[in-house]
C-alpha cells in the first residue's frame, strides 16, 4: 500500500460517453454523486481508480475527449483522446506518454509513478459479497493454469481480521522483547527517580482499564489486577513503576486495532442488527451470536446484513489513512435507516482514517440531508 498525502481538488471531464461534460470540485472530505442511470456515476470513480492504478489500457477503450485532473499538490493530470484507440498523458502540459497500438512509450517513468504514487485509491466496488481468487491443485500438473474460485467475502474478512490480530500481538511481543533487554539498564539509570505511591496506584489503574478494554475485544488475556492491592516500599516502587510503563507501550500497540474493533462492534451492535451481536475472537477474526448465545454461520447472514459487514471492515481495516476511497452504491440491500445512518457512520470512520470519500449512489437516504456534499450528474 502506497503511504499518501495528496488530494483531489477537481475533476474535469469533457465529452463522456460523447455526451457529458462534467466540472467537479471536490472541497469537502466528502462528495456524492448523484444522477440517473447512464450519466456516468461508477464510470467517474473507474476514471481515478484505473488512473491512480496505472491500469492505462482501461483508457484505450473508454469514449472521452479531455480528462483533467487537480491536484492540492499542483500538479494538473491531463489526458486527451486523440482517437479512438489513442489517448496522450500530461503531467502540467509535459507531455509522458501517447498511447500507440496498445503500447505506452513513457517519457520520464521516474515522474509518472512519483505522481500516481502520490494518491492512494481504494475502490470499494458494487459487487462486493463474492470475489474473484486462483486456487492452485496441488496434485495437477504444475503447468495447468490455476483455477479461478468464487468465494464468500464475508469469510475471508473474518480470515484477515484473525491475521491482523496474530500480527499485531507478535508486534506486542517484539516491543516486549526489546524492553525487556534494556531493563536492567534503565532501571540503573533511573535509580534516584522519586515516585508517590499515589501516581503509582494511578497508573496501575491506567493500564488496568485499558487491559480491560483489550480483554473485552479478545485480543489480550493477562491482567495486573492482583497489584491493585499490594502496598510497596520506595524501591519496589520504582521498579515496578518502571514494569508499569513498559507494559503501557506494549499495550499501545493495541491502540489503532482496538480503536477500529470498537467503532466496528458498536455500529453493529448498537444501530445495525437485531437478534444477533458480532464477536471479535482472537482464532476466528470475528463471528456471530444469536439472542440465545448460539453462533451463527456467517454465510446465515442475510445479504444487507453482509454488505453492512463488508463494508464497514473495507472502510476500517482494508483502506489507510489520507487515502481517496471511492464507494460504488453503499445503499445496496441495506434497510433504508442503515442508508439515512451511512453518512454518519463514514464521519466517524474518517476522523479515525483521515481519508477523503467519493460516492456514487441513486439513494436519497444516502445523502439524507446532507445536499451541500452532492454533485448531480446531467446531460
Amino acid at each position: 500500500m502506497k503511504e499518501a498525502t495528496v488530494k483531489i481538488k477537481s475533476i474535469v471531464i469533457k465529452g463522456l460517453f460523447g455526451l457529458f461534460n462534467y466540472d467537479i470540485e471536490l472541497s469537502n472530505n466528502v462528495l456524492i454523486l448523484t444522477g440517473a442511470n447512464g450519466v456516468g456515476k461508477t464510470q467517474i470513480l473507474n476514471i481515478i481508480y484505473n488512473l491512480f492504478e496505472g491500469d492505462f489500457i482501461f483508457f484505450n477503450d473508454l469514449v472521452f475527449e479531455e480528462i483533467t485532473i487537480e491536484l492540492d499538490s499542483g500538479v494538473s493530470i491531463l489526458l486527451i483522446k486523440e482517437d479512438a484507440k489513442t489517448f496522450c498523458l500530461f503531467f502540467n502540459k509535459e507531455l509522458m506518454f501517447c498511447s500507440e497500438g496498445g503500447g505506452f512509450e513513457i517519457s520520464d517513468e521516474h515522474r509518472l509513478v512519483e505522481i500516481l504514487n502520490s494518491i492512494n485509491v481504494y475502490l470499494i466496488k458494487e459487487q462486493r459479497l463474492l470475489k474473484e481468487v486462483f486456487y492452485n491443485n496441488e496434485f495437477e500438473d504444475e503447468f495447468i493454469d490455476s483455477e479461478k474460485l468464487m468465494i464468500e467475502v464475508v469469510h475471508s474478512y473474518a480470515e484477515e481480521l484473525n491475521v491482523l490480530i496474530l500480527e499485531t500481538e507478535a508486534e506486542y511481543f517484539s516491543v516486549s522483547r526489546t524492553l525487556e533487554t534494556t531493563f536492567p539498564r534503565r532501571f540503573l539509570e533511573s535509580s534516584d527517580r522519586v515516585i508517590s505511591e499515589q501516581n503509582f496506584q494511578n497508573k496501575i489503574e491506567f493500564i488496568k482499564r485499558k487491559e480491560d478494554y483489550l480483554i473485552k475485544y479478545g485480543v489480550y488475556s493477562k491482567s495486573i489486577e492482583d497489584l491493585l492491592e499490594i502496598k510497596f516500599n520506595k524501591q519496589k516502587l520504582q521498579t515496578l513503576m518502571m514494569y508499569l510503563e513498559d507494559l503501557e507501550e506494549k499495550l499501545s500497540v493495541y491502540d489503532d486495532l482496538v480503536e477500529k474493533l470498537d467503532l466496528f462492534t458498536t455500529i453493529l451492535n448498537e444501530r445495525r442488527f437485531t437478534n444477533k451481536e458480532i464477536k471479535i475472537d482472537k482464532e476466528k477474526g470475528f463471528y456471530f451470536v444469536t439472542d440465545n448465545n448460539e453462533e451463527l454461520q456467517l454465510s446465515q447472514l442475510s445479504s444487507g446484513e453482509q454488505h453492512e459487514v463488508i463494508i464497514l471492515f473495507e472502510l476500517l481495516f482494508k483502506t489507510k489513512q489520507n487515502s481517496l476511497v471511492l464507494i460504488d452504491e453503499p445503499e445496496l440491500s441495506l434497510h433504508i435507516t442503515w442508508q439515512k445512518e451511512f453518512l454518519e457512520d463514514l464521519d466517524k470512520i474518517i476522523k479515525i482514517q483521515k481519508f477523503q470519500s467519493i460516492i456514487a449512489t441513486h439513494a436519497p437516504a444516502i445523502i439524507n440531508d446532507r445536499w451541500d456534499l452532492v454533485k448531480t450528474l446531467k446531460k
